[in-house]
C-alpha cells in the first residue's frame, strides 16, 4: 500500500526539526566552548535530554516511513512525556502545555486515522510475507 501523504508529512516535519534538534545541541555546545572556553555544567543535562528527544522522534519518523507502527506509538508516547513535563513544570509553561496537548491531539488523529492504521497493516503483512 502507497504512504498516506499525512503520515510522510508528519514523518518529513519531524525529521526536520529532529535535525534542527541535533544542530542546536552542537551550535550550544561549541558556542559555549568558544566563547567561555567550557561548556557550563548546569546546561549539560538539558542539553543531553534535548539530543536524546531529538533522536528518538528522528528514529520514530524514519520507522514510521518503514511502515511499523511501533514508530508512532513511541512519538505519541514521546508527546505524552512532553506534555507531562510542561504541565509538571508550571508557570509559563502552562501554555506550553496546553500547545503541546493540543498539538497531540490533532497529530494523533492524523496518526490513527483508518487509512493510516490500514497502511502499518499492510506493511506488517508485507515484512512478514517477506520474512
Amino acid at each position: 500500500m502507497k504512504q498516506p501523504t499525512s503520515l510522510k508529512v508528519i514523518a518529513w516535519i519531524n525529521i526536520l526539526a529532529s535535525v534542527i534538534g541535533f544542530c542546536s545541541v552542537f551550535y550550544i555546545l561549541w558556542d559555549g566552548w568558544r566563547t567561555l572556553g567550557y561548556v557550563v555544567s548546569e546546561a549539560i543535562p538539558y542539553l543531553i535530554f534535548a539530543f536524546v528527544v531529538s533522536f528518538l522522534v528522528f528514529l520514530s519518523s524514519i520507522v514510521m516511513l518503514e511502515g511499523k507502527s511501533w514508530g508512532r506509538a513511541l512519538y505519541i508516547v514521546i508527546g505524552c512525556l512532553s506534555v507531562v513535563s510542561d504541565f509538571i513544570d508550571g508557570g509559563y509553561a502552562d501554555k506550553d502545555a496546553i500547545r503541546s496537548l493540543i498539538k497531540l491531539c490533532i497529530l494523533g488523529f492524523f496518526l490513527y486515522r483508518p487509512i493510516i492504521n490500514e497502511y502499518f497493516k499492510s506493511s506488517k503483512i508485507e515484512n512478514l510475507q517477506n520474512n
